[in-house]
């Protein structure tokens, strides 16, 4: 499954926008504001399951300046048309967007008036700028499928769209730094046996009653239960200095990316420059999509990924750059990977 079209109407900078998307990368290449970004905005509003009502409610900025209005007000509508749906997961999610066409369903996100809508539009052709739009009597749907019906959208099923946005001034070191979370999904999607997580607590446990011995950290948990004791009175409650939780999700919270010339050399990814950083970043979330699919998880939230690379050349040297593109030109990467630069 993969987005193969988008139409844009009235939204930012189009008027009638048509793009076709590739199967797995796609490239837009343009001079600055000729509307990449508004493009990329455009996608989200449909498919960025963390967008929030409010966000996806618009303003009168975001119509299109050269609209000419009369009789009827305007309305925003982003149509995206998904092709190749193959598989029972593909299915299951776009079983009520199917479309007459076989193997295809449409997605359709419309910023509309009120069917009863009480201000009336001008009779007269009026530019959009020199009018206030009635916004408080507009709202915006999502619906799937050729027309639109009175069924209720069911929005869970958008939250099988993983939307992954690597933006050109991302602090991807900050982004390493927590990826905590992150390497904990993936390493949870392989099945450990129990005799060796209960190796794992238990190495954890040894080096914990290795950090007690020390006296510097004795001292320092007995001055921490003093204080503690005098300043809350009776509520009695014990500090204790240890690793952390000996069980093995805790141990997956505690892990981080390091980075080095090889595994015994690693070091902080502080040390690293952005661009690098920018690729490690990539890297792992290409890991946290091929993981998943290996695994073909049913109830997992990257069910259709979709990686979206801002302008890589922002902090990436010409030779990287070239390495970047070679690899998502010759491997299919799972999901889908718009390169927008």
């Amino acid at each position: 499954m993969y987005i193969s079209d988008v139409r844009v109407v009235n939204y930012r900078s189009f008027e009638q926008f048509n793009v076709s998307l590739n199967e797995g990368l796609s490239i837009i290449i343009g001079e600055n504001n000729v509307g990449k970004s508004n493009f990329l905005e455009a996608l989200s509003l449909i498919f960025n399951s963390n967008y929030s009502l409010r966000k996806r409610t618009l303003l009168q900025e975001d119509f299109w300046n050269g609209l000419i209005i009369k009789d009827t007000w305007p309305e925003i509508v982003i149509e995206a048309t998904l092709q190749g749906i193959t598989t029972e997961n593909e299915l299951a999610i776009t079983s009520r967007w199917l479309t007459r066409n076989p193997g295809e369903a449409k997605l359709t996100y419309k910023y509309r008036p009120n069917a009863n809508i009480s201000v009336l539009p001008p009779a007269e052709p009026t530019p959009i700028g020199k009018i206030q739009l009635p916004l408080h009597e507009y709202e915006w749907v999502i619906y799937g499928g050729e027309c639109e019906t009175l069924d209720t959208f069911d929005f869970n099923m958008l939250s099988k769209f993983g939307v992954e946005y690597v933006g050109a001034l991302r602090d991807a070191t900050s982004e390493l730094k927590k990826t905590s979370g992150q390497l904990q999904r993936i390493l949870k999607n392989f099945d450990l046996k129990e005799t060796e997580i209960q190796k794992i607590a238990d190495k954890i446990d040894e080096l914990n009653v290795q950090i007690m011995q020390g006296e510097e950290i004795q001292k320092v948990q007995g001055s921490l239960n003093l204080h503690l004791d005098r300043i809350t009175g009776a509520t009695k409650q014990q500090v204790k200095i240890q690793m952390g939780g000996s069980d093995y999700d805790s141990l997956l919270k505690d892990l981080k990316v390091l980075i080095g010339e090889n595994k015994e050399s690693v070091h902080s990814v502080d040390v690293n420059g952005l661009g690098y950083n920018n690729l490690l970043y990539i890297s792992l979330l290409l890991t946290q999509f091929s993981t998943i699919k290996e695994k073909r998880i049913q109830n997992h939230d990257y069910v259709f990924p979709l990686l979206v690379v801002e302008e890589p050349e922002a902090h990436l040297h010409n030779n990287l750059q070239k390495f970047l593109s070679n690899y998502f030109f010759s491997q299919k990467v799972v999901g889908q990977v718009i390169l927008h630069r």
